[in-house]
């Protein structure tokens, strides 16, 4: 796969320099004035998740790239929020603005996790007391930020007593401004995944032991035939190809869709495919498999997509990978445990690379 590589025309932008310490003031101020705003509690800066948060940042900026960690702390999985931008002086509070950015797409009266808003319901995670953040840049200048969330947030079933509505505060945004040039701009990188829905999703832990469904092949052929037909149905109206089904593929997102269900918990596989990165979407569902159905949620991320402005937008990572036109071969896969269903397709190759929307996400034929 070819490098990601963004050109820019830079001048004074080439002259700055990271200042950490300041990063990570603005951030955990920005913090701290939006939870005052959703009724919650300040969080307090932990230099052990500060080490963590920044160890990964610093990895991200190696391998040029987003995808979610692993990270623990006491034991217990991070809560983790990523951003990609231009090393500028407000890197650290532009981040934070870019996830709480997705508070308007949040239903207060009814509370529970969608795509697109998990960047924003974790920063405000009433029951997440620590953070820790860190920034890694690469030799152009693109930073990744990680912030690490102790505990984490976003399980499925506690939406509704950790998120809640913004009201009228005399808290004061201590942030200080600072006009930022064009030529500066900064820009989120996205995870192939809408992360998004894309970042950190736990869920509650269920202390009643359930037996995970064991799928027939004949049900999952059928799922899997319904599935990439869909993606086909979309893709065709977008000028591009024919995704073709991949056994290996599909035994990499069978693997994650069991390993999800047997966590309860969103997860991104880390595998890759002829040792190339791979594009992955995900899904949860009530009781049954979407099938088709979860390709059209996927796909009405193009609602929030600018065909005459190519680029990522937070929310329509999912329909971006969907139609990608560079992507040839698809595998999927879901297993359920009770009334719960997790699964997903992965992709080949994958798809969402920052400068390749122009030339991969087409509009409507």
């Amino acid at each position: 796969m070819n490098k990601l590589l963004i050109l820019c025309f830079i001048t004074i932008a080439l002259s700055a320099t990271l200042d950490l310490e300041n990063a990570r003031a603005q951030i955990l101020t920005k913090h701290n004035y939006y939870r005052a705003q959703h009724q919650v509690g300040d969080l307090v800066r932990l230099p052990a998740i500060e080490k963590i948060a920044q160890n990964y940042s610093e990895y991200l900026a190696s391998i040029g790239k987003m995808e979610h960690s692993k990270n623990k702390y006491n034991g217990e999985r991070l809560g983790e929020n990523l951003y990609y931008g231009y090393l500028s002086s407000n890197i650290g509070k532009n981040s934070v603005e870019k996830w709480y950015s997705e508070e308007s797409l949040y239903d207060y009266n009814n509370p529970g996790y969608k795509q697109g808003i998990g960047h924003f319901t974790q920063l405000v995670w009433k029951n997440s007391k620590n953070l820790g953040c860190g920034v890694g840049c690469k030799s152009n200048n693109y930073c990744y930020v990680t912030c690490n969330y102790y505990p984490a947030g976003n399980y499925l079933s506690s939406f509704p007593s950790n998120v809640f509505p913004k009201v009228e505060t005399t808290t004061s945004d201590t942030t200080e401004e600072e006009p930022e040039s064009d030529t500066t701009k900064e820009e989120t990188k996205p995870t192939t995944q809408d992360t998004t829905k894309e970042e950190t999703k736990p869920t509650t832990q269920d202390t009643t032991k359930e037996e995970t469904s064991t799928n027939t092949n004949s049900e999952l052929e059928k799922f899997r035939n319904e599935i990439t037909a869909q993606h086909n149905y979309y893709r065709n109206q977008h000028q591009a190809g024919n995704l073709e089904r991949d056994t290996e593929l599909e035994r990499i997102a069978q693997d994650a869709a069991e390993h999800m269900v047997e966590i309860n918990n969103f997860y991104f596989t880390s595998e890759t495919y002829n040792g190339d990165y791979i594009g992955k979407n995900v899904f949860y569902s009530y009781n049954t498999p979407l099938g088709a159905k979860m390709v059209d949620n996927w796909y009405k991320g193009i609602s929030k997509y600018n065909f005459d402005n190519p680029g990522y937008v937070s929310g329509a990572g999912s329909f971006t990978q969907l139609v990608w036109k560079n992507s040839e071969k698809i595998g999927c896969g879901y297993a359920c445990k009770g009334s719960q269903c997790y699964g997903g397709c992965v992709y080949y190759p994958g798809g969402n690379y920052l400068n390749s929307f122009a030339t991969n996400v087409l509009p409507k034929k």
